[in-house]
């Protein structure tokens, strides 16, 4: 299997999208920084709630969000 690396892939994705190279560098630093941002901080909120408490709020969004996505489809909204 090949291995990709992404500066073989970034001129690709810049013809695609129809930028520069230099913008799809950017488009993929800003995709690591919020990567980054969003681990420090869900991990700030377990250090100070707890792991079971953040797991189990975590859990209760995900059925809420699935239940309000069957309602809303099933009465054709989307």
């Amino acid at each position: 299997m090949e291995e990709v690396k992404p500066a073989s892939v970034l001129p690709g994705v810049a013809d695609g999208l129809n930028v520069p190279e230099t913008t799809v560098i950017w488009l993929v630093s800003a995709v690591l920084v919020a990567w980054a941002g969003t681990n420090f901080g869900a991990g700030v909120i377990i250090d100070r709630a707890g792991d079971v408490a953040v797991v189990t709020a975590g859990g209760v969004v995900v059925v809420t969000a699935a239940g309000v996505g069957w309602m809303v489809a099933g009465r054709g909204l989307l």
